[in-house]
């Protein structure tokens, strides 16, 4: 925390931590630009024109103290966390300890009472008697846990933080003071904060009678206020503690916001400017194909809901896999049943029989030969004393040693590269947008294979987390109780025919739905994925209701889904079968209140003034844009009432639903058989460390991919000449993920003249 607020303090100190001027260039471009200045040294970036060495060095500078910022607040919202489960486990410690105190006590109380009655131990005698049953130590233990009982529980933890503040004291001066907090005029904690800065530059030890308590939460109130013989005493020490953990509060909430932050900035700086969308709110409605009209949206809404509930109440009937309890208003969806299960086996086995056994680095140097792969990697302009043929053979060796994870020092004792020369083509040439471009290309191009078309036609996707357990202590690694550890979650976005559409790593800690709508929006290919599949972690109502305003269809397989209420838009309407379970009623007063705001928000997610995830992450935590919130809510019931709905009554939905969802899985055990290395672990330092693995992975991953459905070709029409009848239906049940073929770890050389008779 403290190099962290050092850091900040240095780069708010030089004053271009908001640069106006830079405002007029688009978001993107700024965050490349900042890249670059992540990327290149000072003795490199002399080779750039001045004008352009100035850009890169200002939004380097403003992306390093937004992203300093954001870590500031994560780490201290992480270091809250550990206070109150360290508190928590405090409390249950002295709980168990009272509970044995009172056994302890009732024995010792039987003891000395059998001993006061009986008279044939003298008076003098009875004290040393006791001693001599009980030490004085353990009488001294006795005595305080039988005072804890008669004080007794109240019931919270807050009481317990007080021993933390040996921490907390540590950096919470230097917190107050570097942090360029922002709030309402007249805010309690705004008296709070400034009472501490002024307190911690005195240099004083204890609170005097100005300390302001307006802002204590009455749950803190009874730890921190206390009173003796008629005087109020504050406890500095659950004062700050408690102030600290407000203060987190008011920032996820809204309340407080963080100057030059990107992700804990005012929730406005996020949307279209209020000036700008004025005037071109025309144009955007138009964008989104969204009527100007709310009733006419509503109209469109409750016709679209009563469609799709009118097909599936005359279907009930005769509907064997859904039983209805009219009378209880209940329901229940049978399990689905498998289909063509012997069959995929079958031609999985046959085509898996018929693929030709090839090295990773074959591969990627076939779709080079296509593609021109590695000389993406090189079209950034940057000079080098080596031979053109000699970069590409670094930076093959580079994307192999960070996709598989194996590491420079491994791919360097395996090859006949130094580490230096992998070393350079990893910070040179495996940037960010180099890899994106390449996953780019390589999906584009296996999509319009012919073999692509069996599979899917790349108007659908399915978006799932990939966890990873990270043994170094990084700000990005949260404990996930799956990995029984601290992991990262690799959140990939699945076309229909395999290819990794999209990726990005996330904190373990935050639900997976939010991240939905980043892959639909921002992956950069020839393709329009309009309907994207996801399990139950992808699910929320406001997701639902963002990928509808997009005119996407979020479809995820719901557990337990016949628990979800079920909505209607207008309760007039009536179905004879489906009444009893509809039971909720959408409020379109709400939606009618903020319906340009809730647009307002949708534009600015298309117009990517900010990712979906940033925007809906807030908007679902940010106290002022409650009403907002509700609105996308309401909306979001009615799509997820059409998508429970479309799933009791179409057999082929749900079996759609679970053949997207297992490709997905399947991708992910082809990632997993990749990323080898280091038994599959990331040991980046950093997050885009983490980022740079995933892409190269997601390279490798799509290399496979497209070089099978590129193989599968021959396979087949060798197949088919052969006399078998392969039908594009039955390999439409196989994929395109085979690996048995595969050698990812290259290959050794046994030294015959080495070896012993």
């Amino acid at each position: 925390m403290l190099m962290l607020l050092e850091r900040l303090s240095t780069l708010l100190q030089m004053g271009f931590g908001h640069y106006a001027p830079l405002a007029d260039i688009h978001i993107g471009m700024r965050r490349h630009l900042g890249l670059w200045g992540y990327r290149y040294d000072a003795w490199s970036l002399r080779r750039f024109p001045a004008g352009k060495r100035h850009a890169i060095l200002l939004c380097f500078v403003q992306m390093a103290t937004a992203e300093t910022a954001d870590a500031v607040v994560e780490t201290l919202d992480k270091l809250m966390n550990e206070i109150h489960a360290s508190a928590r486990k405090r409390r249950q410690q002295l709980l168990r300890a009272s509970e044995e105190a009172r056994r302890r006590s009732m024995e010792v109380m039987e003891v000395m009472g059998t001993m006061a009655l009986d008279d044939t131990i003298p008076d003098g005698e009875l004290r040393p008697q006791l001693l001599k049953y009980y030490p004085r130590e353990e009488l001294t233990r006795l005595v305080e846990g039988s005072r804890h009982l008669r004080e007794a529980d109240d019931g919270s933890v807050y009481r317990h933080t007080a021993p933390s503040w040996g921490t907390t004291w540590r950096y919470s001066p230097v917190l107050f003071s570097v942090m360029p907090f922002n709030w309402a005029d007249g805010a309690p904690i705004e008296q709070a904060i400034s009472f501490m800065r002024a307190f911690n530059a005195s240099g004083k030890r204890k609170f005097g009678d100005d300390v302001p308590v307006e802002w204590l939460p009455p749950k803190w109130q009874p730890c921190v206020i206390s009173r003796h013989r008629g005087q109020v005493i504050l406890s500095r020490a659950h004062y700050e503690v408690a102030l600290l953990s407000v203060l987190v509060e008011k920032l996820k909430g809204g309340d407080v916001t963080v100057q030059h932050s990107r992700r804990w900035a005012d929730y406005e700086q996020y949307l279209i400017a209020k000036d700008d969308w004025q005037a071109q709110r025309e144009q955007h409605y138009q964008a989104l194909d969204l009527p100007l009209d709310v009733d006419a949206y509503l109209k469109n809404l409750d016709e679209r809901l009563h469609a799709v509930t009118h097909v599936v109440n005359q279907g009930l009937p005769t509907n064997a896999a859904v039983t209805l309890n009219a009378a209880r208003g209940e329901w229940k969806l049978a399990p689905l049943r498998k289909k063509h299960q012997h069959t995929e086996k079958t031609v999985k086995k046959l085509l898996e029989s018929r693929m030709p056994n090839r090295e990773l680095l074959d591969m990627v140097l076939d779709l080079d030969e296509r593609l021109d792969l590695l000389g993406v990697f090189l079209h950034d302009g940057t000079k080098s004393h080596w031979p053109r043929r000699i970069q590409r053979r670094n930076v093959l060796a580079a994307l192999i040693a960070v996709g598989c994870n194996v590491g420079v020092t491994h791919m360097a004792a395996a090859s006949d590269l130094s580490v230096r020369e992998i070393t350079s083509a990893i910070e040179w040439y495996l940037t960010e947008e180099a890899l994106r471009a390449v996953s780019v290309e390589l999906v584009n191009f296996a999509s319009g294979l012919p073999m692509a078309a069996v599979f899917g036609r790349g108007d659908t996707c399915s978006a799932d987390g990939m966890r990873f357990y990270v043994p170094v202590n990084i700000l990005a690694a949260d404990y996930s109780h799956l990995l029984g550890g601290r992991g990262i979650t690799m959140y990939v976005h699945t076309t229909d025919t395999s290819l990794r559409l999209y990726q990005q790593p996330i904190p373990t800690r935050l639900r997976e739905a939010t991240y939905v709508l980043d892959g639909l929006l921002d992956h950069g290919t020839e393709l329009e994925p309009d309907q994207v599949f996801t399990d139950s972690h992808g699910f929320s109502e406001v997701v639902m209701a963002a990928a509808a305003l997009l005119s996407k269809d979020l479809a995820p397989r719901l557990k337990n889904i016949n628990e979800k209420t079920l909505y209607k838009v207008d309760r007039s309407r009536s179905y004879q079968h489906l009444d009893p379970i509809l039971k909720g009623t959408v409020k379109t007063h709400v939606i009618r209140e903020v319906w340009d705001d809730v647009v307002r928000v949708m534009a600015s997610m298309k117009a990517g003034t900010a990712t979906a995830s940033l925007l809906l992450h807030r908007l679902g935590s940010y106290a002022r844009q409650n009403r907002v919130h509700q609105a996308f809510a309401e909306i979001g019931r009615a799509e997820a009432t059409m998508h429970v709905l479309r799933t009791a009554g179409s057999e082929e939905y749900r079996h759609l639903q679970s053949r997207e969802l297992n490709k997905g899985e399947s991708a992910h055990a082809l990632s997993r058989f990749l990323c080898f290395g280091q038994e599959g672990a990331m040991r980046g330092r950093d997050l885009m460390e983490q980022t740079q693995t995933f892409s190269a992975l997601a390279v490798l991953h799509n290399v496979v991919v497209a070089w099978n459905l590129m193989t599968l070709e021959s396979v087949v029409a060798q197949i088919r000449a052969e006399g078998y009848d392969l039908t594009d239906e039955a390999l439409a049940l196989t994929t395109p993920l085979m690996r048995k073929h595969i050698n990812p770890f290259g290959r050794y050389h046994f030294d015959m003249s080495r070896i012993r008779d």
